[in-house]
């Protein structure tokens, strides 16, 4: 398979680039009220949960997860 866009693996602008073209996932996972953590190329979601929220919030969390898969991720050609 033809790569047609990209950045050069340990070109000097790659984690900038990376780092700008990743950080618009933020705005789909605040979307859920749901707090994220983004390092490199890592992507860490968690919620605050009291004892008997528990399967609220795994929902919240489930449906957040799909949709920065499904609605982030593949419109931008990755894969998650």
């Amino acid at each position: 398979m033809d790569c047609c866009s990209g950045v050069l693996q340990a070109s000097v602008l790659g984690p900038l680039l990376f780092a700008a073209y990743v950080s618009l996932v933020g705005s789909v996972i605040e979307s859920f009220g749901v707090r994220y953590q983004q390092y490199a190329d890592n992507t860490q979601l968690y919620l605050f949960m009291r004892a008997n929220d528990t399967a609220h919030n795994l929902n919240i969390l489930r449906a957040c997860s799909t949709a920065v898969r499904d609605i982030w991720y593949l419109s931008n050609n990755l894969l998650l």
